[in-house]
């Protein structure tokens, strides 16, 4: 192996290597990240692994939007945030959270939902498999990445 061999290596694992988590709105951008690292490391702007790592980003993207965007009733968004449905309809009722049903019927997106500190929703344990499953396609892509860049 060259030394420019070598450094190049040196640098994609450092790249590929991320300690810290990132929240989970950023994990598409930190993806696209590394595919573009990936392509300056390779030299190949059509690298089918940079591509995997925008495909990923997109979808990571997507599924979150839906998540986030998902208008509950009140009755869903009380079991998530661990407040009552009457307090959540007040808060609605106060212009404090905004209504995403309709006057009779009121929803709350679940991006403007409220969590009860220390509070662990219903929708808790979906979600940690959800972070867990993307934890795992980005463990994977990397994986691959730095079996790829030896």
């Amino acid at each position: 192996m060259r030394a420019s061999d070598a450094e190049t290596l040196a640098h994609a694992r450092a790249a590929i290597d991320e300690s810290a988590p990132a929240p989970l709105h950023l994990i598409p951008a930190e993806l696209r990240a590394d595919a573009s690292r990936l392509r300056m490391l390779t030299g190949d702007a059509e690298s089918p692994l940079a591509k995997a790592y925008d495909a990923i980003a997109d979808r990571v993207e997507r599924r979150l939007h839906t998540y986030l965007m998902h208008p509950l009733p009140l009755s869903a968004a009380a079991a998530e945030s661990g407040y009552s449905a009457a307090h959540l309809g007040d808060l609605i009722r106060d212009g404090k959270l905004p209504n995403a049903g309709r006057p009779n019927s009121p929803r709350i997106l679940r991006r403007d939902l409220p969590y009860k500190p220390g509070f662990r929703g219903a929708d808790a344990a979906a979600t940690v498999t959800s972070v867990s499953a993307v934890a795992s396609l980005i463990d994977i892509a990397r994986q691959s990445a730095a079996a790829g860049l030896r």
